[in-house]
């Protein structure tokens, strides 16, 4: 825990090998740190899964209760079909949001709201400029924005209280996770936990799922069919909140960050945004349409693509639920795989020589730098995620 993150790529500059093994805490970890193996990896997702991990996650750190633990091992692996609660959330979610109105009606609504929140900094006319924290202003726009496209106006995070207990809760996990006697040592973190759980259970109870997204609706409703008490969605939930926010939080901060920085980046930019606007002059409105955003302004998705990448950190970890052979190695059953995120997006097999250097341009399709395109979409981490923990 002391080296966090940079122990992997410590561990790495030594051992140099595609695929190790260590042992942490009396069991066996496979650390795989090439893009081709990750790839068969990701394609073997029944025997080396992630869904062990969920059950795991929920109970210690979401603080599931063992009856609800009990309903989500239930067919955890899918290996019976498409049923039990984890199989039926991803599904459900999968649905709320495949695009189509449900999903315009969430993009709009975060739309909405990061406008609000940009004019509310706004300075007035001959004030000059305003002066922000960066970090917790992008904090307090991802998770007031994020949260209110999901839950709708009966939203828990809008209270401050509930936010900050949040963020408490969420810079303890590593803690409850990995230190002995969570109850002691992370003691606020869970009491932190235990707030928020509960104004999300007071949501449900109270049906404002019905005013919010059908992704909300989603959760509760399969939640239901699949017996868990009422107490215990707000502790699965807390979880959802997890997925949807501490990563786009430092994802969104570093992107802003880069792009004032890099030289050039930010007037290229606009200039790239400006020409994909929309602009009736008859009725003094600019439009910007988000559908076309991905096709029309390719610095701009290479630039968030390559700030995942440049500050990509965390460990994607899997469990072996059966012997498995991966690339020549066998894996054996009970052990966990694990892919240090920032080892493999300083490869300079994959990213070519300025693989640890920020080049916002790395994604636009004429780079061909060093054959990099043909491993882009295997190597870059962030856009591989496994299973989301219940959301």
């Amino acid at each position: 825990m002391r080296n966090r993150f940079d122990y992997y790529n410590k561990l790495n500059d030594r051992v140099r090998q595609p695929i190790f093994t260590i042992c942490m805490l009396g069991r066996k970890i496979y650390v795989v740190t090439k893009a081709e193996l990750i790839s068969r990896a990701d394609r073997k997702h029944k025997s080396i899964s992630y869904a062990p991990i969920v059950s795991e996650f929920c109970s210690i750190t979401c603080g599931t209760s063992n009856e609800a633990t009990k309903i989500l091992n239930h067919n955890l692996l899918g290996e019976h079909g498409n049923w039990g609660l984890c199989e039926e959330m991803v599904s459900g979610i999968r649905a709320a949001l495949k695009p189509g109105k449900d999903l315009d009606n969430i993009s709009l609504a975060m739309a909405q709201e990061v406008s609000c929140l940009l004019d509310a900094i706004k300075p007035d006319p001959g004030q000059g400029y305003s002066t922000i924290q960066l970090s917790a202003w992008v904090k307090q726009i991802v998770t007031v924005a994020t949260t209110n496209s999901v839950y709708g106006p009966h939203n828990p995070y809008k209270s401050q209280e509930i936010k900050d207990a949040f963020w408490e809760f969420e810079g303890g996990l590593m803690l409850m996770l990995a230190a002995p006697f969570p109850s002691y040592t992370a003691r606020k973190h869970i009491l932190a936990r235990d707030k928020v759980t509960k104004a999300l259970e007071k949501y449900f109870a109270e049906r404002h799922f019905d005013h919010g997204s059908k992704v909300a609706k989603a959760r509760f409703d399969t939640s239901v069919r699949n017996k868990v008490a009422l107490p215990d969605i707000g502790r699965f939930e807390i979880g959802g909140t997890v997925a949807i926010l501490t990563n786009t939080y430092p994802a969104v901060y570093w992107t802003l960050l880069l792009v004032y920085v890099a030289p050039g980046l930010l007037a290229d930019l606009r200039a790239e945004i400006d020409a994909a606007l929309i602009i009736d002059p008859l009725k003094n409105n600019i439009t910007i349409d988000i559908t076309v955003m991905k096709s029309r302004c390719p610095l701009l998705l290479s630039t968030l693509k390559e700030s995942l990448r440049y500050r990509g950190m965390g460990v994607a970890v899997r469990e072996v639920v059966e012997d498995t052979e991966l690339g020549g190695y066998l894996l054996k059953k009970g052990a966990m795989l694990q892919v240090p995120i920032q080892v493999v997006h300083s490869d300079q097999a994959c990213w070519g020589e300025d693989a640890k250097s920020f080049n916002p341009r790395r994604f636009l399709k004429d780079d061909t730098v060093n054959g990099c395109c043909r491993l882009h979409s295997t190597a870059t981490r962030p856009h591989k995620s496994h299973r989301p923990i219940l959301s």
